[in-house]
């Protein structure tokens, strides 16, 4: 998920919060992406904080643990993905699309390790 991160950081350079002349009208408009940046302050999308919390929170979240415990891990993954808005570090739309891309590439990983551990090679 990391590598995945990585890419689309580069790839739609994002300007972050804080150089945003008008933050509120700067969420989703895609006009405001500078396109193959290698500015770091234009790596703003997505929050690759919010895509290493969940890909770790998934992981531990569906390993064999009390149901509370299991949303107890969610819940810290999600307060610290929107410490990062709150820190004027991303908008909700990065720490979103962080999370969507967390979240997924940590279910992959989870079947396929199911899958092989069916399997006998």
């Amino acid at each position: 998920s990391s590598l995945v991160n990585y890419f689309l950081k580069h790839l739609f350079s994002r300007p972050r919060p804080y150089l945003a002349d008008d933050v509120a009208n700067t969420e989703l408009r895609f006009d405001t992406f500078h396109w193959l940046s290698t500015n770091p302050d234009f790596h703003g999308f997505p929050s690759g904080h919010s895509t290493a919390v969940f890909s770790i929170a998934w992981i531990i979240a569906n390993l064999s643990i009390p149901p509370r415990a299991r949303y107890a891990v969610l819940l810290v993954a999600f307060l610290v993905a929107l410490s990062r808005v709150a820190l004027g570090k991303h908008f909700f739309a990065d720490i979103f699309a962080g999370a969507a891309i967390g979240v997924l590439f940590s279910q992959l990983i989870l079947d396929l390790h199911r899958w092989f551990k069916r399997r006998s090679f």
